[in-house]
């Protein structure tokens, strides 16, 4: 009897843990935008500009309140005026692709609707294209520049909007000391997501 006995109570808790296990949503997928400021640097320059972003996220949640996002994005960085050995470009952009990998934890504000998230990662980039315009100069080239791996911390609110369906709003910092062509040395970012529990 007690060996039947003991084998339920391992059935139920079995059971039990996979309920709760089930009630968690493990995976979502992320949209954002997000708008900001960036210094650039090359061997020959280095100055600040404004950056524009958007990114594709798969979040897996091996815990309730923790998760990890892992994806792709795209961003433009650019700057009205850039002097350079005496010639006045008016025009510079550079286009980056990049794949973030990001761990983050949620702490529950109000109830279940409102979560304070904030989290540390890395993001591998790479510049694939630039621009340079002057008065009387027009180039563009998909000539890339150095790859380059950066930290990234953030801070957030998040809040439900829906049963599946979640807002979150969070300022991001991503910084490299690697140099070479077409580096993000840091950037400051305001961003803007739809999270869709899949």
């Amino acid at each position: 009897m007690k060996p039947f006995l003991s084998f339920v109570l391992f059935f139920w808790a079995l059971v039990s843990l996979a309920q709760e296990t089930a009630s968690i949503p493990r995976w979502s997928m992320q949209v954002d935008a997000g708008i900001g400021f960036s210094e650039m640097k090359s061997p020959d320059f280095n100055i600040m500009g404004f950056v524009s972003r958007g990114q594709w996220r798969l979040l897996y949640a091996p815990k309730e309140h923790l998760r990890l996002e892992m994806g792709l994005g795209y961003s433009q960085f650019a700057q009205s005026t850039l002097q350079q050995s005496e010639r006045e470009y008016t025009s510079f952009k550079v286009n980056t692709m990049e794949l973030p990998l990001k761990f983050v934890k949620r702490y529950p504000v109000l109830l279940d609707k409102l979560y304070l998230n904030y989290g540390l990662g890395f993001q591998l980039s790479a510049p694939i294209g630039h621009e340079l315009k002057t008065p009387t100069l027009s180039e563009s080239s998909s000539k890339g520049g150095t790859w380059f791996v950066s930290g990234v911390a953030l801070v957030g609110l998040e809040a439900h909007a829906s049963a599946r369906t979640k807002l979150f709003f969070y300022g991001e910092y991503n910084a490299t000391r690697q140099k070479g062509n077409y580096i993000a040395a840091q950037q400051f970012l305001i961003n803007f997501s739809v999270i869709y529990m899949l």
